[in-house]
């Protein structure tokens, strides 16, 4: 069972999910999704679940736990960052300074309780918003599992998809 920044506010039990998925990539992504529109489930999206109004929690429904997609590829001469979506923060910045020597950082958040999925949802207020910007506006693009099972890749520049990253960068907890 996921542990939850939530379970403080709404007490331990508070919510229980039908069925529970620690997803590990999109395939099992993709598969849950399939599974919760045939079986007509609400689907949530947890990887740490810090959010005050349990949106990244639900009840009779499925959860899935995004907390184990912890990859991290930096591509130092692109000025580029490829992580999961369960990566918290403080794990980012210290991959990104370790790769590259000191030499770069991202705007991430840097409470561990934070992971991307979240951070990014919610406009990816950082310590570092004040001199390099907000998170999501960093962010270049997206390769994301939609409800009905495909995966595509929304980048920047991208109009197929342009309303689909416009949406990640801010849009929220659990889209």
């Amino acid at each position: 069972r996921p542990r939850s920044f939530n379970f403080g506010i709404y007490g331990e039990g508070a919510y229980r999910a039908a069925v529970e998925v620690q997803a590990r990539g999109e395939a099992d992504v993709a598969a849950s999704l399939a599974f919760a529109r045939r079986h007509r489930l609400r689907v949530a999206v947890f990887s740490t679940g810090h959010d005050y109004k349990a949106r990244s929690l639900v009840e009779n429904g499925l959860l899935l736990d995004m907390s184990r997609m912890l990859g991290v590829d930096v591509d130092e001469p692109r000025g580029l960052v490829v992580a999961g979506t369960g990566v918290p923060g403080a794990a980012l910045l210290r991959e990104v300074n370790r790769a590259t020597a000191g030499r770069r950082t991202v705007v991430a958040g840097y409470y561990p309780g934070v992971a991307l999925c979240g951070f990014m949802g919610h406009g990816g207020v950082s310590p570092l918003s004040s001199t390099y910007g907000m998170g999501a506006d960093a962010l270049a693009g997206v390769d994301i599992v939609l409800y009905d099972g495909r995966v595509v890749t929304a980048m920047e520049g991208d109009a197929e998809h342009a309303e689909l990253l416009r949406g990640i960068r801010g849009g929220g907890a659990s889209t």
